[in-house]
């Protein structure tokens, strides 16, 4: 058996006041697969609650490379914008996948009076599709049945079910809803593994409990199973996330290189996009009403070389 526990980080504040609680990347646990991030805010998962930092008061608009991003939700609502002209609102249950590739920028914001709760989840992009044109695809998840639990499949396939979301490398996403105590068993394939989130209530992977907020990460074995104290008249939630093992990447801000050059290529178009510097703002087009001031700033580059990050 190879599981191992992972305590959430402390909030992460953000820009325009949203806060996370994140569980990966952490020291030694670069991903999960090939998710690179996975932050919870209103309230799920241990994250800070609307009452406190305010995690729904939406982001300012950034920009992403090198990878895709999502917001699974459970309760509210985020409108999405972006430079490519996309104006969607997301509801919990529903996937907007927004596939960064050589460069985009994007903000969400909250809709209505319900706080937003939910995870934000990243993907790695493969080396030959990081420099692919930006897109974005919407997709609502049918729930199936496994067995006496509920499925929401939002990335990838599970059992004979899948989504028809893109990603460009093996991966899996899904909400699973335990209605019983009995055991959720999945394979684990070769060069894989897997994270199972705890979100408001713990669940067991393999006998070890994962309180909520944690995130329980299995690799080098062939199965493991997920079990909840749930029966008819309670339904425990969990994230089960999975993949193959990227290749190792460098990460900075929200831009995923090869290495250091490829990241210093994306800070440089970036500011210019802001109104600094002298590198082409055309690589990062601006949401519509979105102004070069209104974006994030990516921290500086210091001052040694950035160095692929290799998982321990």
């Amino acid at each position: 058996m190879s599981v191992t526990l992972l305590a959430p980080e402390v909030a992460l504040a953000g820009d325009g006041g949203t806060s996370v609680t994140r569980t990966i990347p952490q020291r030694g646990h670069l991903s999960v697969g090939p998710w690179w991030f996975v932050d919870a805010f209103g309230g799920v998962a241990g994250s800070p609650s609307a009452a406190g930092d305010h995690p729904t008061a939406g982001a300012r608009p950034h920009g992403h490379a090198g990878m895709q991003s999502m917001t699974w939700l459970f309760r509210g609502a985020l409108r999405h914008t972006d430079g490519l002209g996309t104006d969607a609102v997301v509801r919990a249950g529903q996937v907007l996948m927004f596939t960064a590739g050589d460069g985009a920028v994007h903000a969400e914001a909250p809709v209505g009076a319900d706080p937003a709760a939910g995870v934000a989840l990243g993907l790695v992009l493969p080396p030959q599709e990081r420099h692919r044109a930006a897109s974005v695809e919407e997709f609502w998840p049918e729930p199936v049945r496994f067995g006496d639990h509920e499925v929401a499949i939002f990335v990838g396939e599970l059992g004979w079910e899948d989504s028809p979301v893109e990603v460009f490398s093996p991966a899996v996403g899904a909400e699973v809803r335990f209605a019983s105590h009995d055991p959720l068993e999945l394979p684990v394939p070769e060069d894989w593994e897997f994270g199972v989130l705890a979100l408001e209530d713990p669940v067991w992977v393999d006998g070890v409990e994962v309180p909520p907020g944690h995130l329980a990460v299995v690799s080098g074995q062939a199965s493991f199973a997920v079990t909840a104290q749930a029966d008819a008249g309670t339904v425990v939630p969990a994230l089960v996330l999975g993949g193959q093992l990227p290749e190792p990447f460098v990460p900075w801000w929200n831009f995923l290189g090869a290495d250091h050059d490829e990241i210093a290529s994306w800070v440089r178009d970036y500011d210019a996009a802001r109104g600094v510097g002298d590198g082409n703002p055309a690589r990062f087009p601006l949401p519509a009403g979105v102004a070069p001031g209104d974006l994030a700033p990516v921290p500086p580059l210091p001052p040694v070389r950035l160095l692929p990050q290799r998982r321990s």
